[in-house]
């Protein structure tokens, strides 16, 4: 896999990438939705309608007749797993709350789960409509960055206090700050989730958005994701971070070596194997203890692991929806986990459908040879996001939003996974494309 080569042939001079006419109306809405801040849901009864949960609303059933129809390629073993991965949470919804648990809190599951997915399987169908999504979230982070930045050194949170002050809503929870620093929210629920979502942009910003920047716009824009993804001062946003710059770093370093991936692969194995020799820990809790700010939060999430794996030893099949897990008595309903989660709530069952989806992109991706330089910049920025996010989710849960965004990117990634259609001259990048129907909007 070669990454995008960075040299003096690059005008000194902005240019508007090829992939920013490409990007599809309801993505950028999607993007722009996300970020929205929480006070501009509104409630309808039970239900908490927030600007993307309402437009996966409007989208879903067109998304899955779409899909369904063959029209964004032939259905294939990813789209299984995603679907009986959210039909089994509204059965173990079912299971916990009866038929109307299953419809409102299952329902909405679903739509977040599968309908983020089918945004991200629909439109996202080539390196072009990939980098253009790419460059749209990076520039989206930019944006946050110009409230987070002086939230951040100023301790006021000018983005969310404006929006509470003029529609309402509660108070900011009161957090600690770090290195004498305020957690910026920027526009979300928890420094956490801003931090995650910051994150997710890095390494497809590194690999794909930067296609036809400037080197100094491409490095602009890179450093601007990074800052972003500081100022949330979370030990899970800085952990995805580290992990998407090592594998750059990596693939800069290791250019050209034969088997370069599989030998990084060995070593994870390998350490892997020494920690578990030496340490009277689990590798997971060794992990665990190191990717956190302090000794307590460490301790607290060993603890929440301990007592999560149990829950699910009691409850293997269905998890226990959203009913409270047994814990010390000191300890929070918080689980900082969000594999552990989804196992916790749903079962196993639907963890193995969640996590089979991610690895048969990847390993199907990985498989493929001799493609364009655009869809190896392109699998190279996929998989380095998700590896990371999966990483760093053993830390961190990933809620609202922040799930759908990652839903959102897991169909993103499907497109890899499609034989060659016709060849292409490598600097036109038009190869794996499926009609679109009139979906998209400005020239091509």
């Amino acid at each position: 896999m070669n990454s995008a080569t960075w040299d003096e042939s690059f005008d000194a001079e902005p240019r508007v990438p090829q992939a920013a006419v490409r990007l599809a109306t309801p993505v950028l809405l999607l993007i722009i939705a996300l970020v929205m801040p929480p006070e501009t849901s509104v409630a309808l009864g039970p239900l908490r309608l927030s600007p993307y949960r309402v437009l996966l609303l409007i989208l879903f059933i067109p998304n899955i007749s779409y899909i369904l129809s063959g029209k964004a390629g032939p259905l294939n073993g990813i789209d299984l797993a995603i679907i009986l991965h959210s039909i089994w949470c509204v059965i173990a919804f079912a299971a916990y709350g009866g038929g109307e648990q299953a419809l409102e809190s299952g329902g909405i599951y679903f739509v977040e789960c599968f309908g983020a997915y089918a945004m991200g399987r629909r439109y996202i169908r080539s390196a072009k409509d990939y980098q253009a999504m790419s460059l749209a979230v990076a520039l989206v982070v930019c944006g946050l960055l110009a409230v987070a930045l002086p939230e951040s050194v100023t301790h006021v949170h000018f983005l969310r206090e404006a929006f509470r002050g003029a529609v309402g809503g509660p108070a900011l929870p009161i957090i600690e700050p770090r290195l004498g620093l305020a957690r910026a929210f920027g526009s979300f629920e928890h420094p956490i989730l801003f931090g995650v979502f910051c994150s997710m942009a890095f390494a497809n910003a590194w690999f794909a958005a930067r296609a036809g920047l400037s080197r100094f716009h491409g490095w602009l824009l890179v450093g601007s994701i990074v800052l972003a993804s500081f100022v949330s001062l979370s030990a899970g946003a800085w952990l995805m971070l580290g992990l998407q710059i090592a594998l750059a770093v990596w693939d800069r370093v290791t250019r050209g070596l034969p088997g370069r991936w599989a030998v990084l692969g060995a070593a994870f194995i390998g350490v892997l194997v020494v920690v578990s020799m030496l340490s009277n820990r689990s590798p997971i809790k060794v992990f665990i203890s190191y990717a956190s700010f302090s000794a307590q939060s460490s301790y607290n999430r060993i603890l929440i692991w301990d007592y999560g794996t149990a829950e699910v030893g009691r409850h293997p099949l269905l998890g226990i929806g959203l009913g409270e897990w047994i814990r010390a008595p000191w300890m929070s309903s918080s689980m900082d986990n969000f594999w552990l989660v989804v196992a916790v709530r749903y079962g196993m069952p639907a963890l193995i459908f969640l996590a089979a989806a991610i690895l048969l992109i990847v390993f199907r991706a990985a498989s493929q040879r001799n493609r364009p330089e655009a869809w190896t910049n392109c699998r190279l920025g996929w998989i380095s996001t998700i590896a990371a996010t999966s990483v760093a989710a053993c830390t961190v849960h990933l809620w609202n939003n922040t799930f759908c965004f990652f839903m959102f990117m897991i169909g993103c990634g499907a497109w890899l996974i499609d034989k060659p259609r016709h060849a292409a001259p490598e600097d036109d990048y038009d190869y794996d494309e499926t009609p679109y129907d009139g979906d998209y909007h400005g020239a091509r």
